[in-house]
């Protein structure tokens, strides 16, 4: 189903009634891969033209998930930060219930519908072990991800045009970079 309300058209975010991390038949978790990551990654972007990477660290014990998305090529600037929202939403509340998982990362390219910004960082959020297991995954939404995740970075042009577009949330300082400065890892 895709998510209405993006004004991306078809390439917005679709979702799913299952969940990668639910148990199977035989009441064993799935074994978190990078192939699983990378699924998961597909089906919660709805398009795989979307998805630059899905990438889960090599480490044994604490590992880190990162994604990396494509600004959809019908999407205003306004509707990046609700795409990262909802992506991160479904993917985050999944990884998490791997205790392996430390830290999860989404990163949006694209700053301007302008291919030249293709490679520029429109969004990037990050979550680690320590605040997932406070976030009510069900009340993430673009409007309060600054204050419930890790880190929040939103480039200039795209918070612009995301405020004018009904977003109220302004990055806290801490948290956040502006255009001129590249985001954290």
């Amino acid at each position: 189903m895709l998510l209405p309300g993006f004004g991306c058209g078809e390439e917005s975010i679709s979702t799913s009634s299952d969940s990668e991390s639910e148990t199977s038949n035989d009441s064993s978790p799935k074994s978190l891969t990078q192939n699983l990551v990378y699924e998961m990654a597909v089906k919660r972007a709805g398009d795989a033209a979307l998805l630059r990477a899905a990438v889960l660290s090599p480490q044994a014990g604490d590992k880190t998930v990162l994604f990396e998305l494509n600004r959809p090529e019908v999407c205003h600037d306004g509707a990046l930060v609700g795409i990262v929202s909802t992506f991160s939403q479904k993917t985050m509340s999944s990884l998490f219930k791997y205790p392996e998982v430390s830290r999860v990362e989404v990163t949006m390219y694209g700053a301007t519908q302008d291919l030249a910004t293709k490679n520029e960082v429109a969004v990037k959020v990050a979550v680690d072990r320590a605040t997932a297991e406070k976030i009510d995954w069900f009340n993430v939404r673009d409007t309060n991800m600054s204050t419930l995740f890790t880190s929040f970075y939103i480039d200039t042009r795209v918070q612009a045009n995301w405020q004018v577009e009904g977003g109220d949330s302004t990055p806290r300082s801490e948290q956040a970079s502006t255009a001129s400065a590249s985001p954290s890892t």
